[in-house]
């Protein structure tokens, strides 16, 4: 605990020392220095003050976008379901007619294969 103890004593009276030092050998007063670190400070806020404002208005245009986005995708899902049905309707007829077709073809290939197959005489 002596250890620590000293360590604790050592910083601080190294710190008071090194603070008075400072403000003995600093060129400008009191006044001046807290007149600058104003200054610093207005011109970190002001900036600062700027970003808040366009993340704002980032946030409000990202808001309405989504507000005004959202019913124009489901009317466009509604348009491309409606699509898709009037696309389904047009095309089974000829699907219907397709599949009408392959199955005469496989009848006519039977009938071939077995023509082939029948011994010539």
């Amino acid at each position: 605990m002596g250890k620590i103890k000293s360590y604790v004593c050592g910083f601080t009276v190294g710190s008071v020392i090194a603070g008075v030092t400072v403000l003995l050998s600093t060129p400008k007063s009191g006044r001046e220095i807290r007149g600058e670190m104003k200054e610093k400070v207005q011109q970190v806020k002001e900036p600062m003050n700027d970003m808040k404002d366009q993340v704002m208005r980032l946030k409000d245009q990202v808001g309405s976008l989504t507000k005004e986005g959202i019913p124009v995708v489901k009317s466009t899902i509604g348009d491309i379901g409606d699509l898709v049905n009037t696309w389904n309707q047009a095309v089974k007829p000829h699907i219907a007619n397709i599949k009408q077709n392959i199955s005469q073809l496989e009848q006519t290939k039977k009938q071939f294969e077995r023509s082939q197959n029948e011994p010539t005489s």
